[in-house]
């Protein structure tokens, strides 16, 4: 059972990554949602936010045209206005299709 800290956290976490998808999506063509996972006693080591687009041609192209590094900093910034500071995104963000 989560504690009333992990609530609390989990609450800041969603709404923060659901600013960030919100903005994700009208800057980056194809891609649809993201959602996280995360072991509250293991954190913020254990936070991972999956990226997902819509099929493999638009993460292809997004990877080419750098998108997937934008995706990164503006999910960076906003879990650091909740003061979440991830130093390595690449070991807390996968993509998908």
């Amino acid at each position: 059972m989560p504690s009333k800290t992990e609530k609390k956290r989990e609450s800041a976490i969603i709404r923060s990554l659901t600013l960030a998808c919100e903005m994700i999506k009208t800057q980056v063509p194809g891609f649809e949602w993201l959602t996280h996972n995360v072991n509250y006693h293991r954190f913020p080591q254990s936070l991972v936010v999956t990226c997902v687009f819509d099929n493999q041609q638009s993460y292809q192209s997004a990877r080419q045209q750098k998108h997937t590094q934008l995706i990164a900093i503006i999910i960076q910034q906003q879990l650091m206005t909740i003061g979440i500071n991830l130093k390595s995104m690449d070991k807390h963000l996968c993509f998908d299709t």
